[in-house]
């Protein structure tokens, strides 16, 4: 015979029942706050660069960016234009600052398992809270490699317009703060 409790709403309906098998939660990250900033999103020719400027390299093309302050010509190299414009096809982004993170999730072992045995809530501000989905607001999470998680800035910058919003280039005023608690689900408890 189990014991426990139970509660039912105005119709009878069974809401509540402390005698059948519950989940059990881990909570594994509490209150972990993220900041990205945009991902770069403005490519345009080396050309146009101007001193002074944080830039990604897109492609190196037959640009020599170390000739314009970068450690050197690969792909995803962040650097401060020391400068100006610069010659060859290479092409770069406005770099506003990092725009993914990776984060360690002991023991996890692919996208599936990411899915199917964590549970994410993006914490809003009132103590409010949403379940992460693979197509969050603001930041996306999703499985990088063994044990690693990926949050990614996934929002796009807008202008609010009467009638309709409209795209624009992202500055380093879209900033996103988001804050996270992690559970990963535990055995059935009977």
């Amino acid at each position: 015979m189990a014991y426990g409790f139970q509660q039912f709403d105005s119709s009878g309906n069974l809401i509540v029942d402390s005698s059948a098998s519950t989940v059990l939660l881990h909570k594994l990250w509490d209150s972990v706050t993220v900041t990205l900033y945009p991902a770069p999103s403005d490519t345009g020719s080396a050309s146009t660069m101007t001193a002074g400027t944080d830039y990604i390299i897109v492609t190196s093309g037959t640009t020599s960016f170390t000739s314009y302050g970068a450690s050197s010509n690969s792909v995803g190299t962040v650097f401060t234009n020391s400068g100006g414009g610069a010659s060859g096809t290479g092409t770069i982004s406005t770099y506003y600052g990092t725009y993914y993170r990776d984060y360690t999730l002991t023991d996890l072992s692919s996208a599936s398992d990411l899915l199917d045995n964590y549970i994410i809530v993006r914490k809003d501000t009132g103590n409010l809270f949403s379940i992460w989905m693979d197509d969050a607001a603001d930041h996306s999470i999703t499985y990088q490699s063994a044990n690693t998680v990926r949050v990614t800035y996934a929002a796009s910058c807008i202008t609010a317009g009467f009638f309709m919003d409209s795209d624009r280039q992202c500055t380093t005023a879209d900033v996103q703060t988001q804050t996270y608690d992690v559970f990963s689900i535990g055995k059935t408890l009977t």
